[in-house]
């Protein structure tokens, strides 16, 4: 079952899966959410993995210190060794993420069967792969 954390704005449910753990963000991102999203992030995940998945598919808005915020959260979490992909950014989201230009090594895949299997096959690799 997944657990709530609101924030102004933003909702961060997160739940524990045999391979890790998934993060979905809900609602819109800014800068102010940038502590929240590293503290939920930080939990310890579950006892079965390092992977992270943040499920972007009800992040309907992401300002650009949102995504910052998002880029140094995913980027801190792979820097202790988490497996961190994105999955399913919606079009201002992912327009707003790939305006960014976010490090090539921030995994972005388009569904969350794609995250789940992970591989090079499965990422996007800029905003023109994404389905409409």
């Amino acid at each position: 079952m997944f657990t709530r954390q609101p924030v102004a704005g933003l909702d961060v449910e997160r739940r524990d899966w045999f391979h890790g753990t998934v993060i979905a963000l809900v609602g819109r991102l800014s800068g102010d959410d940038a502590e929240t999203l590293m503290a939920v992030a930080a939990r310890p995940p579950g006892p079965h993995g390092r992977i992270l998945l943040m499920d972007l598919s009800r992040l309907y808005l992401a300002t650009a210190a949102g995504v910052d915020a998002l880029v140094a959260t995913v980027g801190a979490l792979t820097g202790l060794g988490y497996d961190v992909r994105l999955a399913n950014p919606q079009p201002l989201v992912r327009t707003a993420l790939f305006l960014a230009d976010p490090p090539s090594t921030i995994a972005v895949y388009p569904d969350l069967p794609a995250a789940y299997a992970g591989g090079e096959d499965g990422r996007i690799d800029d905003a023109t792969q994404f389905r409409i």
